[in-house]
């Protein structure tokens, strides 16, 4: 259900966290992940990939390199 936001547990995480997300994605706009992220404890990275809807259908490889990249400077 799009219309239920799903953010109960993100002031629970303390962690470094990424966060790879759509700009279609029909879950939340990235003006709506920006406002919500800022509820994590931890340190938060956010990373969008244009166009992309909620499943990042056929963005694996820049996937890849976003959370190696995200890795090693951890």
């Amino acid at each position: 259900k799009v219309e239920k936001l799903r953010i109960e547990h993100l002031p629970r995480i303390t962690v470094p966290t990424l966060f790879i997300h759509g700009t279609n994605d029909p879950f939340g706009s990235p003006v709506e992940m920006r406002r919500h992220i800022r509820k994590v404890k931890g340190d938060v990275t956010l990373r969008f990939i244009e166009r992309g809807r909620h499943d990042l259908k056929g963005s694996d490889s820049l996937i890849a390199d976003i959370v190696a990249d995200w890795m090693a400077s951890l």
